[in-house]
C-alpha cells in the first residue's frame, strides 16, 4: 500500500510540475522553457534547437504561462505525431509582444480536420492564446511538417491584469 501511495504522490507532483513549474513563477519564462526543453529531450530523445532573444526580463503571469503551455503542448504534439528526431523552438520578445515559433519537418496533418476534432490540443492552444489577447497560426499539410506561430501582446495582457485588480 505504501508503494502505491508513494507512486500516486509522485505522479501528482509530476503532473503539478508539468502544469505549472515552480521556476516559471520564481525565475521566469526563459528558465522554465529551458527546463521544459531539457526534460522533453531526455524523455523523448528528440533534439530541440532552441533559440531565444530578449527574454532576460519578466513578463506578466498570463503571458508567461500562455507561452510556456503552448510550447509545451506543441512539443508534446511533435513527440506524439510528427515522427521526427528534431524540432525547432524560437521565442523572442519585443517591446510590444512575445512571439514563438515551433516547427518540425514531420508527417504534418490536415489543419481543418484537426481543428474540427473537438478534443484537439490545437483547439486548446488557440483558445489559450485568444484568452491572452494573442493569436496562434497553425500551418501544416500531410507530408510537409508543421509550423505554429504565436504572438502575445504584452501591453494588452498588462492592461487586463490591471483591470482585474
Amino acid at each position: 500500500m505504501r508503494a502505491i501511495v508513494n507512486d500516486l504522490f509522485s505522479r501528482v507532483r509530476n503532473l503539478s510540475t508539468n502544469l505549472r513549474p515552480p521556476m516559471l513563477d520564481e525565475l521566469g519564462l526563459l528558465s522554465a522553457l529551458t527546463w521544459q526543453i531539457d526534460r522533453f529531450e531526455t524523455q523523448t530523445g528528440i533534439h530541440v534547437e532552441f533559440h531565444h532573444a530578449q527574454l532576460d526580463r519578466r513578463f506578466g503571469p498570463q503571458v508567461e504561462m500562455t507561452a510556456f503551455r503552448i510550447v509545451q503542448e506543441a512539443l508534446t504534439n511533435v513527440a506524439r505525431h510528427a515522427g521526427v528526431m528534431k524540432a525547432k523552438v524560437d521565442v523572442w520578445a519585443s517591446p510590444a509582444s512575445l512571439g514563438a515559433l515551433i516547427e518540425d519537418e514531420g508527417r504534418g496533418f490536415d489543419v481543418g480536420a484537426a481543428l474540427a476534432a473537438r478534443s484537439s490540443g490545437l483547439n486548446g492552444m488557440r483558445e489559450r492564446s485568444r484568452l491572452a489577447g494573442g493569436r496562434l497560426l497553425i500551418e501544416s499539410e500531410p507530408g510537409r511538417g508543421t509550423r505554429l506561430s504565436l504572438e502575445l501582446p504584452l501591453h494588452q495582457a498588462s492592461l487586463r491584469e490591471e483591470d482585474e485588480d
